[in-house]
C-alpha cells in the first residue's frame, strides 16, 4: 500500500511542520463554522496541559467472529470453555478497562521548560493496575513505574546511542529546532485551510448548550459545545484531498523538501550516521534513493484511496475484510470552546463493526496559562547508563521489583476485581463447562503467581 504510505507522510509533514501557519491564514477564511474558528489559536496549542481518559474495546461482533473461528477448528470441543469466555464473558470485562493520561507538552523552544512530561495509568474500572511516568527535555529522559519502584530512571539520551566515536553525540534538540524554526508559506497553508473548510462545512454539526468545564481543582470555565459527525470514508477522502494539494502546490513541496534537506545535512554534518553504524556514503545513498522514489511515486499517484482499499478488500478473507469497513465506521467529536474559542474539552468516539474507541480530553491549561517549571522532576531519580548499568540495576532493584509486582500489581484491587468478575460471570453462565476447575484456578491465581515470583527472587539472590 505505497499510496497509503505516501499520504501518511504528506499529512504528518504538513500537519507537523505547517500547523503554526494556520492561525496566520485563518483571517482569510470566511466561515462561521466553529470548528474552523479553532484554528485561530492552533499555534498556541504547542504549550498545553491535558487530562484524558480513553478506552478501546472490541465489539460483540469481533468476539463472535473469533469464537466462530475457534469452533471451526478440529478441536472445537476442547475449546468450548475458551469459546464461551470469548462470546459471553471477555466482552463484558473489557468494557471496564480504560486509560488515564496527564500530560504537559511544551514545544516552544523559547521556554525554559521545553519538553514533554506524561503519566499514563491503565485501570480496571476505577482501580489503577499500572502507571508509567515519562519526561524528557530532549537531552535527558526519565522513566518510572510507581508500582515497581519508588524511583524513576534517568538517562542522557546521547548515552542510548553511544558509539565508538565519543565525540559524536545524538542531538535531538537540534532536529527539533530545525522542525520548529520556520513556518510553511501562508499561500500554501491557505490551500490546506480551504480544503479543511470544504470538509467541515459539509459534515453534520450540531450546536449544544452551555457547559462549565472543570480545569483542575480550583478553576472552571464556561463553554459552548459543538457535536460533529462523519464517516471514516469521508475522513480518508479528506486525506486524499490534502495529498492532491501537496502534489499540485510547488511551494508546499519546496518547503517540505527543504526541511528534509536541512534534517539530512544536520545528520551528515554532525556525523550522526556513525551512531547507527553506517558510513556517510551509505547514508547519502539511502537518502537520495528515498527522496527519488518519493517524488516519482508522488507524480504517479491519483490518491483515490477508497478505490485502492476496496480493491485490496477483494483479495482478503472475509473475516479480515471486516476490519476495513470504512463506510460503516462512524466518527463523532464533541468539542467545547470557551469565549476565546480555545478548545477546553474534546470527546471523541469511533464506532466500527469490530471496535469502539472512546476518549475524553480536557485542556486544563493553554499557552501562558501553563506554569513554567522544570519538565523533569529531580527527586527520587536513579541515574542510569543503559550501556553499562544493566547488571547493577538487576542486583540493586531486582528483589524489590519482584516484591512490588507481587504486592502492587498481582495483589492489587484491580486484579482482585478482575478475578471476582470472571468468577461471577462463569457462575452465572449455565452453559459454561468445567466451571469448578476453572474457578479453582482463578481462586488460586494470586497465591500461585506470588509463589512463582518468589522463586525468581531466589534466582536473583543466587547471582
Amino acid at each position: 500500500m505505497k499510496k497509503i504510505g505516501i499520504i501518511a507522510a504528506i499529512v504528518v509533514l504538513v500537519a507537523g511542520l505547517g500547523v503554526v501557519g494556520y492561525a496566520g491564514v485563518n483571517k482569510y477564511i470566511e466561515s462561521k463554522n466553529p470548528i474552523i474558528q479553532i484554528f485561530k489559536h492552533v499555534d498556541e496549542m504547542n504549550v498545553v496541559e491535558v487530562e484524558a481518559k480513553s478506552s478501546f474495546v472490541y465489539t460483540d461482533k469481533f468476539f463472535e467472529t473469533v469464537a466462530n473461528q475457534a469452533k471451526s477448528e478440529s478441536k472445537a470441543e476442547e475449546n468450548s470453555a475458551y469459546i464461551d469466555l470469548l462470546k459471553n464473558i471477555v466482552p463484558t470485562l473489557m468494557k471496564k478497562f480504560n486509560y488515564m493520561v496527564k500530560s504537559k507538552v511544551v514545544m516552544d523552544p523559547k521556554r525554559e521548560d521545553f519538553g514533554l512530561n506524561s503519566t499514563l495509568s491503565y485501570r480496571y474500572d476505577e482501580d489503577e493496575l499500572l502507571s508509567i511516568k515519562t519526561a524528557t527535555d530532549f537531552e535527558q529522559l526519565t522513566l518510572g513505574v510507581p508500582q515497581l519502584l519508588d524511583k524513576s530512571f534517568k538517562t542522557n539520551i546521547a548515552d542510548v546511542f553511544e558509539n565508538e566515536n565519543k565525540e559524536v553525540k545524538y542531538d535531538i534538540k537540534g532536529y527539533v529546532d530545525i522542525l520548529t524554526k520556520s513556518k510553511m508559506p501562508s499561500s500554501s497553508m491557505l490551500k490546506y485551510m480551504k480544503t479543511s473548510k470544504e470538509f467541515f462545512d459539509n459534515i453534520r454539526i450540531e450546536k449544544l448548550g452551555k457547559e462549565k468545564i472543570q480545569l483542575g481543582e480550583n478553576k472552571e470555565v464556561q463553554t459552548t459545545g459543538y457535536k460533529f459527525e462523519f464517516t471514516y470514508e469521508e475522513l480518508i477522502k479528506l486525506l486524499g484531498e490534502y495529498a492532491k494539494v501537496f502534489k499540485e502546490d510547488k511551494e508546499s513541496q519546496d518547503y517540505i523538501y527543504g526541511k528534509a534537506d536541512e534534517l539530512y545535512n544536520h545528520f551528515i554534518g554532525n556525523k550522526h550516521y556513525e551512531i547507527f553504524g553506517i558510513s556517510e556514503e551509505d547514508a547519502k545513498k539511502s537518502y537520495d534513493k528515498f527522496m527519488k522514489e518519493f517524488k516519482e511515486d508522488l507524480e504517479k499517484e491519483d490518491f483515490d484511496i477508497m478505490k485502492s482499499l476496496e480493491e485490496r478488500k477483494k483479495d482478503m478473507p472475509e473475516e479480515q475484510a471486516q476490519y476495513l469497513d470504512f463506510k460503516n465506521t462512524n466518527i463523532t467529536y464533541t468539542v467545547y470552546l470557551d469565549n476565546k474559542k480555545y478548545v477546553r474539552k474534546v470527546i471523541s468516539e469511533v464506532n466500527s463493526p469490530m471496535t469502539i474507541a472512546k476518549s475524553e480530553v480536557t485542556y486544563t491549561a493553554i499557552g501562558d496559562e501553563v506554569e513554567v517549571k522544570p519538565i523533569i522532576d529531580t527527586e527520587n531519580i536513579y541515574d542510569f547508563n543503559p550501556t553499562n548499568d544493566k547488571e547493577e540495576v538487576i542486583k540493586k532493584f531486582g528483589e524489590k521489583v519482584i516484591d512490588n509486582v507481587s504486592k502492587n500489581i498481582i495483589g492489587s484491587k484491580a486484579v482482585e476485581n478482575i478475578i471476582a468478575d470472571l468468577i461471577k460471570h462463569i457462575k452465572e453462565d449455565k452453559d459454561f463447562e468445567n466451571k469448578e476447575e476453572i474457578i479453582n484456578q482463578l481462586t488460586g491465581f494470586v497465591e500461585n503467581t506470588q509463589q512463582t515470583l518468589q522463586f525468581y527472587k531466589g534466582i536473583i539472590n543466587m547471582q
